[in-house]
């Protein structure tokens, strides 16, 4: 069984002033949390199981944050499967990027260090630093596209893992009736790409304020996911999230610190490897000796 690590990242949020206003909406790198856990470059190149996700909230200490009632918090944490396509889209953008990497020195190979291939969740939620980049139209290319895996490629903008294998594989035509050309059943699926998998999270920290001042009736639960499929691509994950009660006249925003911890592991890479071709049995090589005896 792989070695399991537990990284976690904070935020700090408020009630908001309708309880349909979201409060958080952000991604986390996994492999960029590993670093900094391990001490060592992780690189995105490779599955990242995400087995839990613990969700705790606390009190702000700092500067004047207010806490009367306490908060209520649910959302979700999102990831992208590792499936045969979704690492075959990575793995098409991870070979024009070390091909063109090439093109200048010392870009890439054995003598630099820290600079791998990275991807962003979408559009929105990708690093300005460490989000690598493609000429998707070539070497004639001026603009240059950050690659992230979910959303609609933008020129000069971002190119997505979902849509350079939906462009380039399509989803199959059912099959036909020879005569009436009717269809003979449809698929199940329509993207070929998957679709991200949300996992639910949750947690609360509440008191009740009495008429004299004394806080009655607190409780604090700490949410506790387990995800099942935890194969996540380049553990790259997105995280979403709605707060109660709503910030109202009778009372002042209370301020918490939301912590997500995960518990992860390390995979298998992405980059494809060839086997070694296995050897027959080696034959001896000493000297025949003729025996003794009649011919």
């Amino acid at each position: 069984m792989a070695r399991r690590y537990t990284v976690s990242t904070s935020y700090n949020l408020g009630t908001p002033s309708q309880a349909n206003e979201q409060v958080l909406e952000s991604w986390v790198d996994l492999p960029v949390l590993l670093s900094q856990r391990l001490q060592r470059n992780v690189r995105q190149g490779q599955v990242v199981h995400l087995h839990k996700v613990t969700a705790s909230l606390t009190p702000q200490t700092q500067g004047t944050a207010n806490n009367d009632i306490g908060v209520a918090f649910t959302g979700t944490v999102s990831h992208c499967p590792a499936t045969k396509n979704s690492a075959r889209a990575w793995r098409e953008a991870f070979k024009v990027w070390r091909k063109q990497k090439q093109l200048r020195q010392n870009a890439v190979g054995s003598f630099t260090r820290f600079d791998d291939f990275e991807i962003g969740w979408n559009a929105s939620f990708r690093s300005a630093s460490r989000t690598s980049t493609l000429y998707a139209d070539g070497l004639a290319d001026t603009d240059s596209e950050k690659v992230v895996i979910y959303g609609a490629s933008t020129p000069g903008d971002d190119i997505t893992l979902e849509d350079i294998y939906e462009s380039a594989r399509g989803q199959a035509e059912p099959s036909r009736f020879p005569l009436s050309n009717a269809v003979v059943k449809t698929s199940k699926f329509i993207d070929e790409f998957p679709p991200p998998v949300k996992t639910p999270i949750g947690a609360h920290w509440s008191a009740t304020s009495a008429q004299d001042g004394y806080d009655s009736g607190a409780t604090v639960n700490h949410g506790v996911a387990y995800v099942q499929d935890s194969a996540t691509l380049a553990g790259v994950v997105h995280v979403n999230g709605y707060m109660l009660p709503e910030n109202t006249v009778a009372h002042i925003q209370d301020d918490v610190v939301l912590t997500l911890t995960f518990t992860v592991s390390l995979g298998t890479p992405l980059v494809l490897t060839q086997r070694s071709k296995r050897s027959g049995p080696k034959k001896s090589k000493g000297r025949r000796t003729r025996r003794k005896g009649k011919r």
